[in-house]
C-alpha cells in the first residue's frame, strides 16, 4: 500500500513538474517570438520606404522631358505639319540622352501622327487608348506602366501646348507619349541602396510585405501601374536577414535545453501510447491513405474494437471498389454521349453544300462579336459577297454543277478568310458573308481584295459571264459600335455597298464609305 502512494505521489509530482515546464517553454517562446515579429517588422518597414522612394524618383527624368518638349512651340508644330528632318535632329537624336527609348505624336483625333523607335527595341503600338488621352489636357499629366511581352516600360503623356497657351485647360490639340523600359541598371541600384536583390515579376501572389520560403527573407512587392490603374507588373525586393536568425536560433538552443526534461518525462508515455493505442491506429490510418484494405490483415484477426473497426472498413473498401466501376462504366456512356452532342451542335451550325457555318452561326456569331466590340472599343468589319451572273451559271451548266461550283468557291474563300478570330458563312443562294472583328475598313478591303484575286485565279469556267470565269463582287462595311446600336446597321452598309459594286460592273470590291450620297439600290441581280 505504501509502495502505490509513494508511486502515486511521485507521478503527481513529475505531472505537476511538467506542467510547470511547459509553461515556463510556453512563455519563452512567446516572448522570443515577439521580439523577433517586432524587428522583421521593422526590416520590413525600413526596406518599403526605401523601395518606395526608389520607384517615386524612376520617372522623374521622364516626366520632366515629356513636360519641357510638350511645352515648346515648335513640337505644337511639328504635330500639325511633319518635318522629318526636324524630328530627327530634336527628337530622334536628343530624347535617347534622356533614356527616352520610345516617342509617339498625337493629333486630336488620336491618331498617331509620327513615332519613333530606338533600334534593337520592341516595336509596339502607342499604348494609350482614347479614354485615358482625353482626360491628359491642360495642366494634367499621365504617367504609368505598360507591359509589352516581358519588359516593362514607364509611360508619360502631357498635351502639347505652346508656352503661351500653358494655362488654358481646354481639349488638347495633340499629345506627346514618351516610354523608357526598366532595365537591369535600375534593379542594380535597388539593391545598393537597400541592401536586398530586386527584380521585377508579372504575377504576384503575396502580400506587399511579407516573408517567403521561411522567416528571414523578406519580400516587399510594389505595382507598376497602368492606364487602367490596374497592376501590370511588380517590383520586389527580398532580403535575407542573417543576424536575426542567428538571435533566433541562439533562443531556440535555450528552449530546447530547457525542454529536454519535459521531453524525457513525455517519452515513457509516448512509449506506451504507441504500444496500445497508436500503432493500431496507424495501421488504420495508412489503409486509408493508400486507399486499400491490405493493411488490414493483422487488426482483422482481432477480437476488440479495433478488429470491429477494421472489419468495416474492409466492407467499405469493397463497397466503394464496386461503386467506382459503376461509376467509371456510367462515365463512359456520358463520355459517348458528350460526343454525339457535340458533332450535333457542329452539324446545326454548319451549311451542308459548303461546309462553311450557316445562316445561323452567321446571326449568333455577328451578335457575340458586336457585343465584344461594344464592350473594348475596337473595330468590326463585314464583307458581303455575292457570285456575279450565277443564276445564269444555273441555267447554262445546271443547278448540280451549280452546287459543285458554290463548294469549291467556298474552299477558295475558306484558304483567305482564315484568322481564328474571322468567320466566313454562306449568308444565302450564292452569296457569303465574313465576319472580321477587330478589323478596320482599310484591313477589310485588303482582304476584299484578295478574295477577288484568288478566286480569279482559280479560274473556274463560266460560260454564261462576260468575264468567261467565276467572279465576285464584294461590299466593305466597318465601325466601332456604341451601345444601343444594332448589328443589322452593319449589314445593311455592306449591302448597299455590295449593290454599288454590282451596279460598277461586278468583279470588284466597294467599301460603304466610298458610296455618294444618292445610290441605285434597284440593281439587277
Amino acid at each position: 500500500m505504501y509502495k502505490e502512494q509513494v508511486q502515486r505521489r511521485i507521478l503527481t509530482v513529475l505531472v505537476i513538474l511538467s506542467l510547470g515546464f511547459l509553461s515556463l517553454e510556453g512563455w519563452m517562446t512567446w516572448m522570443r517570438n515577439q521580439s523577433t515579429q517586432e524587428l522583421v517588422e521593422y526590416r520590413q518597414t525600413f526596406l518599403h520606404q526605401n523601395l518606395s522612394r526608389m520607384v517615386a524618383r524612376l520617372g522623374t527624368t521622364l516626366r520632366s522631358a515629356c513636360s519641357d518638349y510638350s511645352l515648346w512651340t515648335q513640337m505644337q508644330d511639328f504635330s500639325k505639319k511633319l518635318d522629318r528632318h526636324w524630328a530627327k535632329v530634336n527628337i530622334d537624336t536628343s530624347l535617347p540622352e534622356f533614356g527616352i527609348t520610345h516617342t509617339w505624336i498625337v493629333n486630336s483625333e488620336y491618331k498617331t501622327v509620327y513615332s519613333f523607335i530606338v533600334d534593337s527595341l520592341p516595336e509596339f503600338e502607342q499604348p494609350l487608348q482614347k479614354d485615358t488621352l482625353k482626360s491628359v489636357k491642360g495642366l494634367n499629366f499621365y504617367q504609368g506602366f505598360y507591359r509589352y511581352k516581358q519588359a516593362i516600360f514607364e509611360l508619360a503623356a502631357c498635351p502639347l501646348h505652346s508656352s503661351d497657351d500653358y494655362e488654358r485647360l481646354g481639349e488638347a490639340t495633340g499629345w506627346l507619349v514618351l516610354a523608357q523600359p526598366v532595365g537591369e541598371d535600375y534593379l542594380e541600384q535597388i539593391a545598393l541602396l537597400t541592401d536586398s536583390k530586386a527584380s521585377i515579376v508579372f504575377n504576384n501572389h503575396l502580400s506587399p510585405s511579407s516573408t517567403i520560403n521561411n522567416p528571414w527573407n523578406i519580400r516587399i512587392s510594389l505595382p507598376f501601374r497602368g492606364a487602367s490603374g490596374q497592376p501590370v507588373a511588380f517590383l520586389t525586393a527580398t532580403t535575407h536577414l542573417e543576424d536575426l536568425k542567428k538571435l533566433y536560433d541562439a533562443s531556440t538552443q535555450l528552449i530546447i535545453v530547457n525542454g529536454f526534461s519535459i521531453i524525457c518525462l513525455l517519452f515513457l508515455t509516448y512509449f506506451l501510447l504507441q504500444v496500445w493505442v497508436l500503432s493500431p491506429l496507424k495501421q488504420l490510418t495508412n489503409s486509408l491513405d493508400k486507399n486499400t484494405a491490405s493493411e488490414l490483415k493483422t487488426l482483422l484477426s482481432r477480437d476488440d474494437e479495433y478488429g470491429r473497426l477494421a472489419s468495416l472498413v474492409n466492407d467499405f473498401f469493397q463497397q466503394r471498389d464496386l461503386l467506382a466501376a459503376e461509376i467509371q462504366k456510367r462515365g463512359q456512356v456520358m463520355d459517348q454521349l458528350a460526343q454525339v452532342n457535340l458533332q450535333l451542335f457542329d452539324n446545326a451550325r454548319l451549311d451542308e453544300l459548303t461546309q462553311v457555318a450557316n445562316r445561323r452561326r452567321f446571326d449568333e456569331y455577328l451578335a457575340s462579336a458586336w457585343n465584344s466590340a461594344i464592350s473594348t472599343g475596337n473595330p468590326i468589319a463585314l464583307l458581303m459577297i455575292d457570285l456575279d451572273f450565277f443564276k445564269r451559271y444555273n441555267d447554262t451548266l445546271g443547278h448540280p454543277e451549280g452546287d459543285d461550283c458554290l463548294a469549291l468557291v467556298a474552299d477558295v474563300f475558306r484558304n483567305v478568310v482564315k484568322s481564328r478570330h474571322d468567320l466566313l458563312a454562306r449568308y444565302g443562294g450564292e452569296e457569303f458573308a465574313a465576319i472580321l472583328p477587330l478589323t478596320d475598313e482599310a484591313g477589310a478591303k485588303v482582304l476584299a481584295g484578295r478574295i477577288i484575286d484568288v478566286l480569279k485565279q482559280a479560274e473556274i469556267p463560266h460560260p454564261g459571264s462576260e468575264f468567261q470565269v467565276v467572279t465576285t463582287s464584294i461590299g466593305v462595311a466597318a465601325c466601332s459600335p456604341i451601345p444601343h446600336q444594332n448589328p443589322d446597321m452593319l449589314i445593311n452598309m455592306a449591302d448597299k455597298a455590295l449593290y454599288e459594286a454590282k451596279r460598277r460592273g461586278r468583279n470588284g470590291v466597294v467599301a460603304f464609305s466610298e458610296l455618294p450620297k444618292t445610290v441605285d439600290e434597284d440593281i439587277n441581280q
